[in-house]
């Protein structure tokens, strides 16, 4: 789960988008209570709730979309984990991983691109995700560690380059990467499988 966008929530569903972070806290803190079977007496700025849920089962493991340093606090605070999109492993390593707390899932969304020059892909990337660059969320955290763009975090390269980065993601902290190959996807998927 996560606090999305403007153009999304603003734009395409009519809602407000006022304080993401504070519309993120008052949601996390009254589906964390549900979840667990607790009574939620809740009268916030954004939600209105006096309940309580039956629930047998154990809480699911909550995870917060999660780039900035107050979302990465709330996550730390709220959250089971973060999950993570646009970044590179001295991102996660510099600029996240010292933000979870001990026990926490890190998840990293890991673009690819399956080439044998790096070089002549990344300019059809980076012109492919130039409007990912574009969503304030996004572009402060590129901003953090001074990336022109979402394309800086692709990884793009031959087998060999993509196993050497999926090892260092994980050495720089991820607890599961979510592959999203852009092209090559069964023979990208084989590989992170040997990872």
């Amino acid at each position: 789960m996560g606090p999305s966008h403007a153009w999304y929530i603003r734009d395409q569903l009519g809602l407000s988008y006022t304080s993401p972070l504070r519309h993120t806290r008052e949601y996390l803190t009254v589906l964390r209570g549900l979840l667990h079977g607790e009574p939620v007496h809740h009268d916030g700025e954004f939600f209105r709730v006096d309940t309580h849920l039956d629930v047998t089962a154990p809480a699911p493991t909550l995870l917060l979309s999660a780039l900035g340093p107050k979302m990465l606090e709330l996550a730390h605070d709220l959250a089971d984990g973060v999950i993570t999109t646009w970044v590179t492993p001295d991102m996660i390593s510099g600029l996240i991983a010292p933000h979870t707390g001990p026990g926490a899932r890190l998840v990293a969304a890991v673009v690819t691109y399956l080439a044998p020059d790096a070089d002549q892909a990344r300019a059809g990337v980076t012109d492919q995700l130039a409007g990912v660059g574009n969503l304030p969320a996004y572009r402060a955290s590129l901003d953090r560690a001074g990336l022109a763009g979402p394309a800086d975090t692709v990884v793009i390269g031959d087998e060999t380059a993509i196993s050497d980065a999926l090892k260092r993601y994980q050495d720089a902290g991820v607890t599961d990467a979510i592959v999203i190959p852009l092209n090559e996807r069964d023979r990208t998927l084989d590989l992170a499988q040997s990872v």
